[in-house]
């Protein structure tokens, strides 16, 4: 992408009601944390898998762009970047919601004699969230190759920016995808330990990738 930097001036007026409804929600969810705390890791991780719905959708549709060779979305580029750009929020949500809630969230923590055979090792505690992280660092790893060329090549003009970026991209299709899949199964399916679709995944990238396409 090719493109000339512009520095956006807002005005003070302009930035307070955003500050008054930042204040407000801080002040919401405060009082909800106060009085209803069983509920707390629920909200979080609600909140934060719905922005890491939006920027792994944001993250497909770049890795789509490059992969396809396409040049029609490079100039409007810079919105699926910025959804990207939320995933660090996101994953630290979802990590606030398992700190605070997910002995509440997740039955199987505390009735591992309940679940048998694949099941019972599979959602063991240590693995669980060794998994989780494992996911973060790889969606993060790859948002961060795929932005940093994008920027690089404003500066440089580098052609080779573009091929890194289709093989990254190419990488986060069949890597982001696996991963994508196994954590809607870990962190939303698992809510439901002795319920299971083998279609769960595909019906959260569905969802993933529409919500960044509404967003964009």
């Amino acid at each position: 992408m090719i493109a000339n930097t512009q520095t956006v001036l807002v005005a003070p007026s302009e930035r307070l009601p955003w500050r008054v409804l930042t204040l407000t929600g801080g002040a919401l969810f405060a009082a909800g944390a106060l009085t209803t705390p069983q509920r707390l890791g629920l909200n979080l991780l609600l909140a934060g898998y719905l922005l890491f719905g939006v920027a792994v959708g944001g993250l497909y549709f770049l890795a789509i762009h490059y992969a396809a060779r396409a040049s029609w979305a490079t100039v409007f580029k810079r919105v699926p970047e910025a959804l990207v750009g939320v995933l660090p929020a996101a994953l630290l949500l979802i990590l606030a919601a398992f700190v605070t809630g997910a002995t509440v969230l997740y039955p199987w923590l505390h009735e591992a004699e309940s679940l048998t055979g694949f099941k019972a090792q599979w959602l063991s505690p240590g693995f669980f969230f060794t998994r989780a992280a494992i996911y973060a660092a790889v969606l993060i790893i790859l948002a961060w190759a795929l932005r940093r060329g994008s920027l690089a090549q404003d500066r440089d003009h580098d052609p080779a920016h573009t091929t890194r970026g289709r093989q990254l991209g190419a990488a986060f299709l069949v890597l982001g995808s696996f991963v994508v899949w196994l954590a809607s199964f870990d962190w939303i399916m698992s809510l439901e330990p002795h319920w299971y679709s083998t279609l769960f995944g595909v019906y959260n990238f569905a969802g993933h990738f529409t919500s960044a396409l509404a967003a964009i």
